[in-house]
């Protein structure tokens, strides 16, 4: 589940190695959820997720923040 553990994760890893590549998903489809990914956008996540999302939907994510 994506919290506020997980956010402090992504911007340390983004200032360290600024060149990282991040997807934020959640841990369930809430309001509360919806939120926190963006604050993950905003402090780097190149990419965000909320489940329930498909393999497909993961997969072309991955494909399209990697280039």
């Amino acid at each position: 589940m994506l919290d506020i553990e997980a956010l402090e994760i992504i911007m340390y890893a983004k200032e360290k190695y600024p060149e990282l590549k991040a997807i934020a998903m959640t841990g369930k489809g809430s309001e509360e959820s919806v939120n926190i990914l963006d604050v993950a956008s905003g402090i780097g996540a190149d990419a965000t997720l909320k489940k329930p999302f498909s393999g497909d939907t993961l997969l072309n994510e991955v494909k399209s923040v990697l280039g």
